[in-house]
């Protein structure tokens, strides 16, 4: 006895010609077909074009965290500073500020001669 291998079954099933079946069965010979011609499409292109523009959309994704993950240390820096500075000037006091003035004061007047 021969037999055909399962994964074969319905390529062999696909080679059915509606014409040399009876009549009742020729519509779901024919519906067969179709669907075994959308499965080869689906499996042969469509399956390609997916995996294609889904590697583009991941690759974008991906170079647009980068871009954020960027912009992210860099505010983070920039927050660090802006936090120093706050810090820095929240503990300058009126006798720091009158001793600024005051070497401010000489840089102007350092060309004066009394």
């Amino acid at each position: 006895m021969l037999c055909l291998p399962i994964k074969y079954i319905f390529g062999w099933l696909f080679t059915i010609n509606p014409k040399n079946v009876k009549e009742e069965a020729q519509e779901s010979v024919k519906a067969f077909r179709m669907q075994c011609y959308d499965g080869i499409f689906d499996t042969l292109f469509l399956s390609k074009v997916f995996l294609k523009e889904k590697e583009k959309r991941v690759e974008e994704k991906l170079k647009e965290i980068e871009f954020h993950k960027a912009n992210f240390h860099e505010a983070q820096t920039r927050l660090k500073q802006s936090e120093k500075d706050l810090k820095e000037l929240r503990q300058f006091t009126f006798e720091d500020w009158k001793l600024k003035q005051a070497q401010t004061s000489m840089v102007e007047i350092e060309g004066f001669e009394n």
